[in-house]
């Protein structure tokens, strides 16, 4: 079970939870920005894979922002929970 780390009220009144990032699978102290990674990540209940270039992450590493494969210039952000592996290419 994952640890919450704070609760927060959303805007339809509901309560959300903000979840410790543990266990990563990746070392995030040594990414390196504009390498190519090989990324392996779990989306809804598959596994997608992709070589992309990273570009940066959000505070304390919850979201990694590389570049979208599929479309020039435009970025996506990937949950760092759910990256499987994520290996620097070349």
């Amino acid at each position: 079970m994952r640890n919450i780390e704070y609760t927060y009220q959303k805007s339809s009144g509901a309560l959300g939870f903000i979840f410790k990032i543990e266990g990563l699978k990746f070392r995030s102290q040594n990414l390196v920005a504009g390498a190519v990674y090989e990324i392996e990540y779990k989306l809804g209940a598959r596994t997608q894979s992709i070589r992309s270039v990273y570009f940066s992450a959000t505070d304390n590493f919850r979201t990694i922002i590389v570049q979208n494969p599929e479309s020039l210039g435009a970025t996506i952000g990937i949950p760092s929970m759910n990256i499987l592996s994520m290996d620097r290419v070349g």
